[in-house]
């Protein structure tokens, strides 16, 4: 174990009482911020998956405080492999590969992961051999392809495309990246995590969504959103064209909160509304189920609220 890894491995235990423990922790912090200054790459367990990260990632301590996060993508996947035994996933904005890792608590399922950001891309494609069946592609996703004036922010543990007159990114439409890895253009489900910029993808995937009619699981941030100049309410709208009809919502750390369908506007804009304006302190994940898998969301419905009361209970 390197130095950075025993200091990130001790950042992410609790205080231990007392004076002594204070003054250690001090000591500690004062270490950990001269190390987060080169900001070097960490090997960290997920899951039973160990990872390379940055030293700076926020992802270890997220689930020291919230264990529940992200655990409800690898139910869903293992509820999609029930009915679907061949499932093949897609995760856009793959970051480390953790999505990947999740899933395999519950299956083998081939995962395409894409990523646009040069510097996650290379840390993903390290952890390839340990996430099993997959494979990564370097590429911005969006609603049309051809150049967009952004530019990348990175922030704890985590990058996304601002507007920018000075910089320039290269994006795809998913329709067409996948023209290239015909394998996946029947997968089954399609993980979002970028920033605001997951209604422009869905736009840009409309072949593959019809085609594929995959369950949906991505992040729903009004106020990412509105950054992008996107409207969050258009996305149902969108979607419900394209047969799309069950819905399940989840907190960002992974707590289910309700289910409802694609046609309740009033309710979907009160969401929207509880959401807005919290500065991506309080956002939720969303799973759209389309029509022809009813049977698939009722499912999932069902098993998401007995977990949730056991949660609770416990």
């Amino acid at each position: 174990m390197s130095l950075a890894e025993w200091v990130f491995d001790w950042s992410i235990r609790p205080t231990a009482p007392g004076r002594v423990g204070r003054i250690r922790a001090r000591w500690m912090d004062h270490l950990y911020r001269q190390i987060l200054k080169r900001d070097p790459v960490i090997q960290h367990t997920f899951w039973g998956i160990p990872l390379s990260m940055p030293f700076s990632h926020q992802l270890p301590n997220i689930l020291r405080h919230f264990p529940n996060y992200a655990v409800n993508l690898g139910r869903l996947a293992k509820y999609t492999m029930e009915k679907y035994p061949d499932l093949r996933v897609i995760d856009v904005g793959a970051n480390i590969g953790d999505s990947v890792a999740v899933i395999r608590q519950h299956g083998e399922a081939p995962a395409l992961c894409l990523e646009g950001d040069p510097a996650y891309f290379k840390i993903l494609s390290a952890n390839l051999p340990a996430l099993r069946h997959a494979r990564a592609k370097q590429c911005f996703v969006g609603e049309t392809a051809g150049t967009d004036a952004m530019q990348l922010d990175h922030h704890s543990g985590s990058a996304s495309l601002t507007p920018s007159k000075e910089g320039v990114v290269v994006v795809r439409r998913l329709a067409e990246v996948l023209k290239e890895e015909p394998e996946f253009l029947r997968a089954k489900l399609l993980k979002i995590d970028t920033d605001g910029y997951d209604g422009k993808i869905l736009r840009g995937a409309e072949d593959y969504l019809r085609s594929a009619k995959p369950i949906i699981f991505f992040e729903y941030d009004p106020d990412m959103l509105a950054r992008q100049s996107d409207n969050g309410l258009a996305i149902f709208r969108y979607l419900g064209t394209l047969g799309y009809e069950g819905i399940l919502i989840y907190d960002n750390f992974g707590d289910f909160l309700l289910s409802t369908q694609i046609h309740e506007t009033r309710l979907l804009s009160e969401i929207d509304h509880y959401f807005s304006g919290r500065k991506s302190s309080q956002y939720c994940d969303i799973a759209v189920v389309h029509g022809d898998d009813h049977d698939l969301f009722e499912r999932m419905r069902g098993q998401e609220l007995e977990i949730s009361r056991q949660q609770r209970k416990s």
